[in-house]
């Protein structure tokens, strides 16, 4: 390309090897299972639970394990077998925090203790639990440390239990999801997303379409260094990595093959901003609406816009929510809540506002455009930014 525009140029980036292709989470092929101790060693070393015991002993409060629910009672010991005990595919990793608050003296009630839900192989009779390990490691770590009166150990107390007999792992993986409603931890959206890529991956069945889609997309970003991790993981930090479960389950697999082909060839080097699945959705919509083909070349161009201009799309994404805020109060006297439609739409006007020629959906160069000085919302995007549109 002779004469080629300052703006557009894409500075290569050196990729370096990224972790999570040797350990990512999805990847897995078997389950975990971990030990109730283990569990009840987490907790007691946790903050939050460390000021709770403190708080008991200092005032002499002790539950009564005989006040908890009494129906067919299983031996918390059972969970503590070998090949027993909580499934990491089917649980969540213990949340310390929130063990830690429900044993609160203000809100603690034995009578209360909800059952737990487990399954019980047919053969083995080996019990894994599959909702209420919060529940169980409360009452299994305060007989241990001697702040529930119980006559035994706390691998003898028992408990309420719901179980069922079966070998079907993805029966345990969709009723964890189904339980997981009012009263409880709530199922994050990427648990959601885990479990109905493990019923696929790891147990084979195909038998929801909903599942087999979901697995569908994963693989495909997946497939071009873009990861779906838990939000405020140690991992959401880390380049490719994502968790704006929700949009990117509403693109389309072409929509997320285009945007995580896009990431990982310009952008490999930061984790998935949430704009990138905004961006997409609006751009692959619009220029199909207006019959236009959305080249490589202008995506290359858009890339080093970013680039030149902001760093990288998180910049912009940034820096394009503030302006939205001058902009509206300017226009409007207050305010007005952040409209996602704008990333794309901004990014495309400053596109053409600084020389790009790739053809551009009409409506999304009227949208946000005043058409007058300061009147638009690109207007009020930094000023070293907008002093390039006078160049």
């Amino acid at each position: 390309m002779e004469n080629p525009n300052k703006y557009f140029i894409y500075n290569e980036v050196t990729r370096k090897p990224n972790p999570l292709k040797n350990f990512y989470a999805l990847d897995k092929k078997e389950d975990t299972i971990r030990p109730l101790s283990a569990n009840i060693k987490k907790l007691q070393r946790a903050r939050i639970y460390k000021k709770v015991k403190k708080l008991m002993e200092d005032e002499g409060i002790k539950y009564d394990a005989n006040l908890l629910p009494k129906s067919d009672m299983i031996a918390l010991g059972e969970f503590d077998r070998p090949g027993a005990g909580m499934s990491e595919m089917v649980q969540r990793p213990l949340d310390t925090a929130h063990a830690g608050k429900i044993l609160h003296p203000d809100r603690y009630k034995e009578s209360l203790s909800q059952s737990l839900y487990a399954v019980k192989h047919p053969k083995t009779g080996l019990f894994t639990l599959i909702d209420g390990q919060h529940t169980i490691t409360d009452i299994a770590t305060l007989v241990a440390d001697g702040l529930m009166v119980f006559d035994g150990t706390w691998q003898e107390l028992k408990h309420p239990t719901l179980y069922i007999e079966t070998d079907d792992l993805s029966f345990a993986l969709k009723a964890f999801a189904l339980i997981n409603g009012k009263g409880k931890k709530k199922c994050s959206k990427y648990k959601e997303l885990e479990n109905a890529v493990q019923i696929v991956r790891v147990c084979g069945n195909t038998d929801d379409e909903e599942d087999v889609l979901i697995e569908k997309k994963v693989s495909i970003a997946q497939s071009n260094g873009c990861y779906a991790v838990e939000q405020n993981s140690d991992l959401s930090t880390k380049p490719g990595t994502f968790t704006h479960i929700a949009k990117f389950l509403s693109l389309n697999e072409k929509q997320i093959e285009l945007a995580t082909t896009w990431h990982n060839n310009y952008f490999h080097y930061i984790p998935v901003n949430g704009a990138l699945w905004f961006l997409f959705a609006d751009l692959t919509s619009g220029f199909k609406t207006a019959k236009l083909k959305m080249t490589d070349e202008f995506l290359e161009e858009l890339a080093g816009l970013y680039q030149n201009l902001f760093s990288d799309y998180a910049e912009y994404h940034a820096e394009i929510q503030t302006a939205w805020g001058k902009f509206t109060k300017t226009k409007y006297g207050t305010k007005y809540k952040w409209n996602d439609d704008a990333i794309a739409i901004a990014t495309v006007q400053v596109y053409k506002k600084l020389g790009g020629t790739s053809e551009i959906p009409g409506y999304m160069l009227d949208q946000f455009n005043g058409f007058e000085a300061d009147s638009s919302l690109i207007d009020f995007l930094p000023e070293y930014v907008t002093d390039q549109f006078d160049e």
